[in-house]
């Protein structure tokens, strides 16, 4: 089974998108920071990290860089609501750290599940027993929520 690590503080959006992705065939596990999200993908690796880019005890970018060093073929998506910088440029500079996809706050299911499934790759991207309609995008980097 594909195992996602969702890293965020806010239980809310780590709950969301626990359901999310385990109602899609998806192993979730959880951390609330990026101290925590380094500790259990060290305990067991993920074949993907979401990770938020503003929390406390170490940032997204803070993940990014230290999984792309002990870890380079490590998978990751960067999302952001913006916080106190604009969510674009985080993003992009998330982008330039090494996240291979952008998911900008707030997402809808079809947008998060297009970004895994970006993320993975077609070999990985679909768990036994998904039904998920896929939309493929052009580039992570250039997509964006619309409500």
């Amino acid at each position: 089974m594909t195992s996602v690590l969702v890293v965020d503080d806010d239980a809310g959006i780590r709950d969301m998108l626990g359901r999310f992705l385990r109602g899609d065939g998806y192993e979730v596990r959880e951390a609330a920071n990026g101290r925590e999200a380094m500790a259990a993908y060290r305990l067991h690796a993920a074949d993907l990290v979401i990770t938020d880019m503003y929390m406390p005890d170490a940032d997204g970018i803070d993940v990014i860089m230290r999984l792309r060093s002990e870890f380079p073929d490590t998978r990751i998506v960067a999302m952001s609501g913006g916080g106190y910088l604009d969510q674009g440029g985080v993003l992009e500079f998330a982008e330039r750290a090494g996240a291979l996809g952008m998911l900008p706050k707030p997402f809808d299911r079809q947008s998060l599940l297009n970004a895994v499934m970006d993320a993975l790759g077609p070999s990985r991207a679909h768990p036994q027993g998904s039904d998920a309609t896929y939309f493929p995008t052009c580039s992570l980097g250039s997509s964006r929520y619309s409500p």
